[in-house]
């Protein structure tokens, strides 16, 4: 049997016993709200890093110029095994 069906992550009373959890830790019953932060932000907040900066000259400042949409390329199991070989 796999962990999450017994004990404090089984579905039946997860809520109720991840809020004792809390509680007996010394913590707010209530879940804290999530952040609202950009990746930028979360980057810069974690490795002390600007991931908007050129890795190149690290002065210019790197913008979206467009999106590339999924499967409008050959995937990389197409390019290892072209089709017809």
């Amino acid at each position: 049997m796999k962990i999450r069906h017994y004990g404090i992550l089984s579905n039946r009373n997860k809520k109720t016993k991840l809020a004792r959890c809390r509680e007996l830790l010394g913590l707010s019953r209530d879940l804290p709200e999530a952040v609202k932060r950009s990746v930028q932000e979360m980057m810069l907040q974690l490795t002390g890093k600007d991931i908007t900066l050129c890795p190149r000259c690290e002065k210019g400042t790197m913008r979206s110029v467009g999106l590339i949409p999924k499967g409008s390329g050959p995937s990389g199991f197409e390019i290892l095994h072209p089709p017809g070989q």
